[in-house]
């Protein structure tokens, strides 16, 4: 509620280990268990996560968020794909493919309330995220998805090289959504979220959120404790004063 609007489409930049996609997890996940977040009520249903990297990562990071919450994700309508989509592809054939599948899932659970698509540069094949035309073709295939499903859609995507209060590439991809937030480490392993564009509601006030070490309940090949990563509710620190230099 607040934060992630029904049928909207949301894009979700920060930098590298900033920890927009430990975000997005704990989004999806309350989602499909239908645990409040941060106090916040949540629609219940089903979510499919197009994931183009780190699998073996996810993994991992969802047994970290089961033992943060204590709650077994086991039997909730969650569905992680094995590869990244080609969302930016003209002739829509991956599109096609990933719309069979999300049938073949919603014939079960029911169709999605939520898609991710984490991260945007793994999910346009062979396109360009510096093209103005890829990144159009990109949001059409999004508005297909969400009109299909009638569900949100929720683009995770890295910051630019530079800039680090924008998104990388083209600045298409930010005029054609309707929600942008903006993710920032603030040091001491804490982030802030921020919205940046909210299109059709007041936009949320800034939250926080500390990204922590959670032990996971096996050993690796040799016999060492292995961790992961969770996060849980922070304080929003205040802006401070811009000094002299």
């Amino acid at each position: 509620r607040d934060y992630l609007l029904p049928e909207a489409n949301t894009i979700v930049v920060g930098e590298p280990a900033a920890g927009k996609s430990l975000l997005m997890l704990d989004w999806a996940c309350c989602i499909a268990k239908g645990i409040d977040w941060q106090g916040r009520k949540v629609q219940q249903g089903a979510v499919i996560y197009l994931a183009g990297e780190g699998h073996f990562g996810l993994r991992r990071r969802l047994k970290a968020w089961s033992i943060q919450y204590g709650i077994d994700l086991s039997d909730c309508p969650f569905a992680i794909s094995e590869q990244g989509a080609r969302l930016a592809e003209a002739d829509g054939t991956s599109l096609v493919d990933v719309m069979l599948a999300i049938d073949d899932f919603a014939a079960d659970h029911g169709p999605p309330v939520l898609i991710v698509v984490d991260t945007l540069h793994r999910n346009l094949g062979a396109a360009d995220e510096n093209s103005a035309k890829d990144l159009a073709v990109y949001l059409q295939n999004l508005d297909r998805l969400r009109t299909r499903y009638g569900c949100a859609i929720a683009t995770v995507h890295h910051t630019g090289h530079i800039d680090k209060q924008r998104g990388r590439g083209s600045s298409a991809i930010r005029g054609g959504v309707d929600i942008a937030y903006l993710v920032t480490a603030q040091g001491e392993g804490i982030s802030q979220l921020s919205c940046a564009k909210m299109k059709d509601a007041p936009q949320p006030t800034p939250t926080a959120f500390k990204i922590v070490p959670i032990t996971l309940p096996w050993p690796d090949d040799q016999g060492r404790e292995e961790t992961s990563v969770a996060i849980q509710p922070a304080e929003v620190k205040p802006a401070g004063k811009a000094g002299r230099h």
